[in-house]
């Protein structure tokens, strides 16, 4: 009878596990200390628990009472009494789990690890404890054993997310403690106690956070903390020594019997929003209080108007304007635990209904103490995101109403303990935190020296051939007009602190006899992958002297005589592009380009077929010239596109009587599918013609079919159906008629192409830079930079066909020339812009903005959109 009652209490447990403590699994009552019972599992404990054994189901009822009022001090004495009954080893393993859980509630990590190790035992398979013991060492601070329970419950339990969630972040953890703090993050001590110091908040240059400290004898402990009460504290700052003065306890109507927490102040509005516990329901609720200057006093607070004893709702922050008001709450309608909502207030002074903040802050788990900074950065914690452990902070950045996906503030703001409750003063970058980092003590404030939403940007600066590291390289970060400039270390390392998030940079390496090397870097969730604030940016420089050149010639296809001012492009491999222009015979030169490397040549003019080459140079230590003249296909006869004149395409070769091509032809379709592709407004009709000799019915079909098949091998090629037509001609339209010779009947059989359709309607001319408007805030995106000028529009017909309202600009810097898409009034449009351009294969452009002429930074332009005047 006896087992079968420990069976039945087994069950029960699990019962209250699924049904009611399954909270636990996400932390979710480290957080509101308190913990919730439902009511069908209750009656299901207190109907059952009697057959088991009188002493013991009367104090495991009496626990389960206490933790459901949030009395955790004295659930945990009820259980040991159970435990003094005589029971099997599984029931005192979940007993003791149950006492190391209210333990880590109340943040008591190491009461709790004796009772964890006697839950996990030798024989122990349930994953949940390992996870739970694994957490609390974790915020103890003790990560290596930490991670060696989370690998124990993970043996138990392979598919477990949380675990392999836990183990992950534990390692990330691990491996950036060691890292350096730019931030400067010190404990404040004469802010901190022996006890909980946390929820910090500005109020007319002072501070006021709530502590839980001793300040009276006889002080009323917190059951859900062993702690007394939290109350509100107030301290000023000294601007002449730069020291917080000693706190002292806030006055007015911010003291309550059951935790005051959370002070928020709005001087706009003279408005003071708190949060305290309610004795009654077990929930928080958000007070309002306003300061009256003729009575040099509060108002007594009252409830904000959706306040209910249903839920809680706390950590207030109002927007700058004062008319929206973010808090967190555990209210239905949400994605699980504590979400992030907003709401407005009325014309007459009360609040809307609350708007959940979307479920790209909100999670399953707790998002909590919100934070704004000016009118588009969300500051929050939480425990639901990819992070380091605990809770730790995120920043979303609000775009068209709508916030955006959360990043992790990174190390050394989070750790693997809870992180939370950040707030810097306006106008500054320095602040303060939340932590239970220390684990010699409790929740304390932290303060900060840089700006939390800073990134870092370093690398190594290495040779490209020798791979050896290149130290003195310049290392140019720009920003518009602005720049920085540091240099790299004996060891090729450069480090710069100070980058921005949702902005645009421009990375540029310098070192004499080498090639510079630029990149674009936006900042962006795409570095936020080490939750450490920085991204990694490596370069490789390659030397000027590299042994091999290409040179050739372009000519007219249809004198073949020279073209003078030919734009000619090189590009290959790493990024690497150039540009040059043909002398008066038509020549040009590319040097200093690297052995076994594949370089791809681009000629293009105005109203010509624009063509391409891949040329694969060979290995070579010496120098030498790549041309015609060795064999390699550097020359171009350019073609002009003109309707319905027929060219020629020579070196067509079909077998005999078929219509099958032969491999010598393989050459010029590649360069007539080459034409093609870089000419992409063009629709060509491929024309075969045969000899006179033959029936003519029978050199009429072998036509259609070569000229079919040479439509066909373009198609391989990758150029669209739609562009091309065939069409045999037979014998109907000789060369030379009445032909005798073979070699006037070879003559005669040849293949021909004609223009049918071409975009004639783009205009010929880019537009100049003194066009732009004095004395408006303009946006331009910008494309690219080059040393010689671009001829005409042709590079940019597909951005002024498929982006209309739209022109391009040139200007001239530093003997560069730098081309942008523009303009726009607002930074909202010219992002959309932006990503029209990366839509049609522009991914590396970035923004610039523009004021009275003088180009400044998009920072500035910001501050210029909110305040035109």
């Amino acid at each position: 009878m006896r087992a079968l009652n420990q069976l039945i209490l087994l069950k029960v447990f699990k019962v209250i596990e699924a049904g009611c403590l399954i909270k636990t699994t996400e932390d979710k009552d480290q957080l509101n200390m308190r913990l919730k019972l439902k009511p069908i599992a209750y009656i299901f404990i207190l109907f059952l628990i009697p057959a088991i054994s009188p002493g013991q189901s009367r104090e495991l009822e009496k626990a389960a009472k206490a933790e459901q009022k949030n009395d955790l001090m004295s659930a945990i004495q009820y259980y040991k009494d159970a435990l003094a009954v005589d029971t099997e080893d599984t029931t005192i393993q979940y007993i003791s789990y149950r006492i190391a859980m209210d333990y880590l509630k109340m943040e008591q990590y190491q009461a709790s690890f004796p009772w964890f190790e006697d839950a996990v035992g030798n024989e122990q398979q349930n994953p949940l404890y390992f996870q739970h013991y694994g957490d609390a060492l974790a915020r103890a601070g003790k990560l290596e054993k930490a991670l060696h329970i989370y690998q124990r419950g993970k043996e138990i339990s392979t598919i477990d997310h949380q675990l392999q969630m836990r183990i992950s972040a534990l390692e990330k953890a691990m491996q950036l403690r060691s890292k350096p703090d730019p931030y400067k993050i010190q404990r404040v001590e004469i802010l901190n106690s022996n006890y909980r110091d946390f929820a910090p908040g500005w109020y007319n240059g002072k501070l006021v956070f709530a502590s839980t400290r001793i300040a009276k004898k006889n002080e009323r402990i917190d059951g859900s903390t062993g702690q007394p009460y939290a109350e509100l504290y107030v301290a000023g700052f000294d601007e002449k020594s730069g020291q917080w003065e000693l706190p002292e306890k806030m006055q007015g109507p911010f003291t309550a019997w059951y935790n005051n927490i959370c002070f928020t102040y709005e001087p706009a509005t003279g408005e003071a929003f708190s949060m305290k516990g309610d004795k009654n329901s077990q929930q928080y609720i958000l007070l309002f209080s306003r300061y009256e200057e003729e009575k040099k006093g509060w108002t007594r607070n009252h409830k904000l108007n959706f306040n209910t004893d249903n839920y809680s709702i706390g950590y207030p922050v109002l927007s700058d304007d004062g008319q929206i008001l973010y808090f967190a709450s555990d209210m239905s309608g949400g994605f699980g635990g504590y979400d992030i909502w907003k709401a407005y207030r009325k014309k007459d002074g009360s609040w809307g209904l609350p708007i959940n903040a979307g479920k790209k802050i909100n999670s399953n788990a707790d998002e909590i103490y919100p934070f704004l900074m000016g009118d588009s950065i969300l500051i929050f914690a939480s425990d639901g995101h990819k992070g380091l452990g605990g809770l730790d902070l995120y920043y979303s950045v609000q775009k068209n109403f709508e916030f955006q996906e959360a990043f992790n503030l990174g190390h050394p703001f989070n750790t693997s303990a809870n992180d939370y409750a950040m707030i810097i003063r306006k106008g500054e970058e320095n602040g303060l935190i939340c932590s239970n980092r220390n684990n010699e003590s409790s929740d304390d404030i932290y303060s900060f020296e840089e700006s939390p939403l800073k990134h870092m940007v370093s690398g190594t600066i290495w040779d490209a051939i020798t791979k050896t590291k290149i130290n003195k390289a310049d290392i140019i970060i720009r920003q518009g007009v602005e720049e920085i400039r540091i240099q790299s270390d004996e060891n090729g390392h450069y480090e710069y602190f100070g980058l921005m998030p949702e902005e645009s940079y421009e990375l540029i390496v310098e070192k004499e006899n080498y090639y510079p090397e630029s990149r674009k870097l936006e900042i962006n969730k795409k570095i936020q992958g080490d939750l450490s604030n920085n991204t990694i940016m490596d370069f490789q420089l390659s030397k000027l002297e590299y042994p091999l050149a290409i040179k050739g010639r372009v000519l007219d296809r249809s004198n073949e005589l020279p073209m003078r001012g030919i734009l000619v492009e090189i590009s290959g491999a790493e990024d690497f592009h150039s540009l040059s222009y043909t002398d008066e015979g038509g020549h040009y030169i590319f040097e200093n380009l690297k052995p076994k490397n594949t370089y791809n040549i681009r000629v293009s003019k105005e109203e010509y077929f624009s063509e391409s080459r891949e040329i694969q140079l060979p290995d070579a230590d010496a120098p030498d010239t790549l041309s015609k003249a060795n064999g390699y296909d550097t020359d171009f006869l350019l073609t002009k596109i003109e309707k319905k004149k027929e060219i020629a395409l020579n070196n067509i070769y079909y077998d005999f009587d078929k219509a099958s091509l032969r491999p010598e032809s393989i050459t010029e379709l590649n360069k007539l599918a080459s034409m093609l592709r870089e000419t992409p407004d063009v629709v060509i009709q491929i024309s075969s013609h045969t000899d006179t000799q033959g029936a003519e019915w029978y050199n009429q079909k072998l036509s259609e079919k070569r000229a079919q098949t040479v439509v066909n091998a373009l198609i391989e090629k990758g150029i669209n159906p739609k562009r091309l037509k065939a069409r045999g001609y037979g014998e109907s339209k000789p060369l030379i008629p009445g032909a005798g010779s073979e070699e006037e009947h070879q003559q005669n059989r040849r293949t021909t192409f004609i223009v049918l359709e071409a975009d004639q309607s783009l205009p010929n001319e880019i537009i100049k830079d003194e066009n732009m408007q004095k004395n408006q805030l303009t946006y331009r995106i910008q494309l690219m930079t080059t040393r010689q000028p671009i001829p005409g529009h042709q590079l940019f017909k597909q951005i002024l066909v498929n982006v209309p309202d739209t022109d391009v600009f040139v200007s001239r810097d530093n003997g560069m020339y730098k081309y942008e898409i523009g303009s726009r009034n607002n930074l909202k449009a010219a992002s959309e812009l932006k990503q029209k351009l990366a839509e049609l294969g522009y991914t590396d452009c970035f923004t610039n903005a523009y004021y009275q002429g003088n180009e400044i930074s998009i920072q500035k332009a910001k501050e210029l959109e909110k305040n035109p005047n």
